[in-house]
């Protein structure tokens, strides 16, 4: 078995449990909220947190996007925008599907971003720059906090994902930042070529 692989699962195994742990801290009465209104998820994910390893490998939108892309037959992304912040923003994770065979590859949530001005945002350019000239599909949803970090996790599968997902433009909220969330992605679609 090739030790860089290995090396590599359990550093983003390390950085997925380290990640949860510190939102649990830093945000506890949202998790505390979040787990009495998430009844619908909470059949995956119950089993999935008896599950002792992982599933899958996450992968980084950034570091890692340019080589997987290669090996997905007529690409699909999907932006899985978190329903309540991980942070001062909602975090995106990406779900790059074959829509051929299928196949699917998940990225990490905090490398690509549809708030703020910073890196997120140019990370997610070039994402989708990248994905464009492969004429691939794109789409946005909204997906419970709560699914998403099992998901992320590696301890349910994409199948379990889809049925939960809210598409991004029609999801509603009395938060205002979902407008900006919307109008970003809006606006995404307009300068694609």
């Amino acid at each position: 078995m090739d030790l860089d692989f290995v090396i590599g699962t359990l550093w983003d195994i390390a950085k997925n449990v380290l990640g949860n742990r510190v939102d649990a801290a830093l945000f506890p009465a949202k998790e505390a909220l979040q787990a009495s209104s998430s009844s619908a998820q909470s059949v995956p994910v119950a089993e999935a947190q008896q599950r002792p390893l992982p599933l899958f490998k996450t992968f980084d939108a950034v570091d890692d996007l340019a080589q997987i892309v290669n090996f997905v037959e007529k690409p699909a992304l999907h932006l899985l925008v978190e329903d309540a912040p991980s942070t001062h923003y909602n975090l995106a994770a990406i779900v790059l599907e074959s829509q051929t065979t299928g196949q699917w590859y998940l990225f990490s949530r905090g490398r690509v971003a549809l708030q703020g001005s910073g890196g997120g945002k140019h990370n997610l350019d070039a994402v989708l720059d990248r994905l464009r000239s492969r004429s691939a599909g794109i789409a946005a949803w909204v997906v419970d906090k709560t699914l998403l970090d099992t998901f992320e996790s590696g301890h349910i599968l994409w199948g379990a994902v889809r049925p939960n997902m809210v598409p991004l433009l029609s999801y509603l909220s009395k938060d205002h930042s979902w407008s900006e969330i919307q109008r970003r992605f809006v606006e995404l679609g307009e300068s694609a070529p």
